[in-house]
């Protein structure tokens, strides 16, 4: 049985919404953006307070979406896996209604009840530029027949992909800055692994 998991706090951190939720998108980013300035906490790591997002005008379920026609559409482009769970440290427990898709470098979750899906979110880290192109591709296969927005709340960042044409510039990018930021991290650990044996 192949399994898949995703850490609860991920859940639809990374989204597709309808289009319809534009607006909301945008003053809801702009809200964050916001409360963010206003509880940093005092010693510059992490909030004081936690955000909640508003719920949106227009629900995924609203449009309709066959959890059967989804897989026709994504089937030959990415992998399905038997199980979904979810959990926190040590802590797992299984989804139901949840389908999870993908390989080691994209994962897609999707959300259905009674056939219709309800939610569609991913999990990936933009560490290398291949992981850009598969996200791309899986987001070009899925907006081709739905048109919907790519939402990434983390970043503070949307997108309607059948329309973009910069997008993948946008995901390279990350996935640049990613690799620059994780040179960094090692190279000051090897700076002080290298200054630890010599006082050793």
């Amino acid at each position: 049985m192949k399994e898949i998991y995703f850490h609860e706090d991920d859940y639809c951190q990374i989204e597709l919404a309808p289009i319809e939720n534009e607006e909301y998108i945008k003053q809801e980013i702009d809200a964050i953006n916001s409360f963010s300035e206003q509880h940093k906490a005092p010693n510059g790591i992490g909030w004081t307070e936690m955000y909640m997002r508003k719920e949106p005008q227009c629900t995924l379920k609203d449009k309709l979406i066959g959890i059967n026609e989804f897989e026709e559409t994504v089937g030959n482009a990415i992998g399905k896996y038997d199980e979904v769970y979810t959990g926190y440290s040590t802590y797992r427990e299984k989804c139901k209604n949840t389908n999870g898709y993908g390989d080691d470098k994209v994962k897609l979750f999707v959300e259905h009840n009674g056939g219709i899906i309800t939610h569609i979110w991913f999990d990936f880290l933009l560490a290398d530029d291949e992981t850009a192109i598969r996200l791309n591709d899986i987001l070009m296969k899925i907006t081709e027949r739905y048109d919907l927005l790519f939402v990434h709340w983390p970043w503070g960042f949307y997108s309607r992909p059948r329309i973009d044409d910069g997008l993948f510039n946008t995901l390279k990018g990350a996935s640049n800055e990613l690799r620059n930021r994780l040179k960094e991290i090692n190279d000051k650990k090897e700076k002080k692994k290298k200054w630890w044996e010599i006082w050793k």
